[in-house]
């Protein structure tokens, strides 16, 4: 696995990579880079990494400048001292959002859920998280879902939307002010025709 590390703080990132190489000593650190300007240049001219672990407050902004100028379309792992900008990063291809100082632990399971969702989508979609990411950051498919909520449709728009997760077969998403609507509940109004009517847009 190739990786980089985002991070202003020099010590901080030689104690990550030396965290990252214990754990997963094939792995490979392409760069640490500390500023928003490096990232933007070391992105716009390199091969995307495998992973990418990044802090927010960076030396000149907040790393989410980063998505405003490069497509970035491998997951990343936000390691940070703020709580308030876990919203942002599920936003910017967010994993997982360890909170500083984290621990071995807190690393390892973020490695172990890169990797269950990268699994996952290569098992059941055919294709990879690489591929669904880039998908995302280029804003393609669907704009909206049409849902059945309060004896009415309504319509979601996907920015809107925080994630999506399936509980015994029965599909719901969870909207960023943490709103929880079953899909199913359309589906199975509509099951009888003869095209899916889930999503719009």
């Amino acid at each position: 696995m190739n990786v980089i590390i985002i991070e202003d703080e020099v010590k901080a990132a030689r104690s990550l990579e030396n965290l990252i190489m214990k754990l997963r000593p094939s792995t490979q650190v392409l760069a640490k880079l500390q500023s928003v300007e490096a990232a933007i240049d070391w992105l716009s001219s390199h091969e995307m990494p495998n992973l990418i672990f990044m802090d927010i407050q960076l030396s000149d902004g907040l790393s989410f400048d980063i998505f405003k100028t490069v497509t970035v379309t491998c997951p990343v792992v936000f390691c940070t001292a703020y709580g308030e900008y876990a919203l942002d990063a599920i936003k910017a291809n967010g994993v997982d959002y360890l909170l500083k100082p984290f621990s071995e632990e807190d690393l390892k399971a973020a490695f172990e859920k890169v990797e269950n969702f990268r699994n996952f989508f290569q098992q059941h979609s055919g294709g990879n998280l690489e591929d669904l990411i880039r998908k995302i950051s280029a804003d393609e498919g669907k704009k909206s879902f049409l849902v059945f909520r309060n004896n009415k449709y309504v319509t979601v728009q996907t920015d809107q939307i925080a994630y999506i997760y399936i509980k015994y077969t029965s599909p719901s998403i969870v909207t960023f002010k943490g709103r929880s609507i079953p899909l199913r509940s359309l589906w199975t109004r509509c099951k009888t025709s003869c095209r899916p009517v889930s999503f719009t847009g």
